[in-house]
């Protein structure tokens, strides 16, 4: 089972193997304020069963600490993917840049209690969508 990921201007893109991968939620501190959100919801998944498939050169590194990197496409930010030097043979991938059918769903909240106060985890805040993301949507 495989799957693609890449940027948002789309100078990069790779190619992934499903197989041994999982998804989880990260509510850290780090996670909040590298993505701006209230949580990174991350596809980890063997290296071997990472590919860059266009644009390697277009990627740029941010030493988040001493043992985590972020890689980012240099033309629109686009946070890529992330290695750690404690965990040599993962590379994670924030999940909302990668497409295909039958992705892992996330199992686990990591870190939650170190969350912030004002996430609705349980998504029981109304929903909207449709054309202009503004419509009312029927149930919780």
């Amino acid at each position: 089972m495989t799957a693609g990921a890449g940027c948002y201007c789309g100078a990069v893109r790779a190619r992934l193997d499903l197989a041994e991968a999982g998804a989880l939620h990260c509510h850290c501190s780090q996670c909040r304020c590298l993505s701006g959100a209230a949580f990174t919801t991350w596809l980890n998944l063997p290296k071997a069963g990472f590919r860059i498939e266009a644009g390697a050169d277009d990627l740029t590194a941010f030493a988040v600490t001493a043992n985590a990197t972020r890689h980012f496409c240099r033309h629109c930010g686009a946070h890529v993917y992330s290695t750690d030097s404690r965990e040599p043979d993962i590379v994670g991938l924030p999940l909302g840049i990668v497409t295909g059918d039958n992705l892992p769903q996330p199992g686990t909240h990591y870190y939650f209690d170190s969350g912030v106060p004002w996430c609705d985890v349980a998504m029981t805040a109304s929903k909207a969508g449709g054309v202009t993301g503004l419509e009312p949507l029927d149930g919780p």
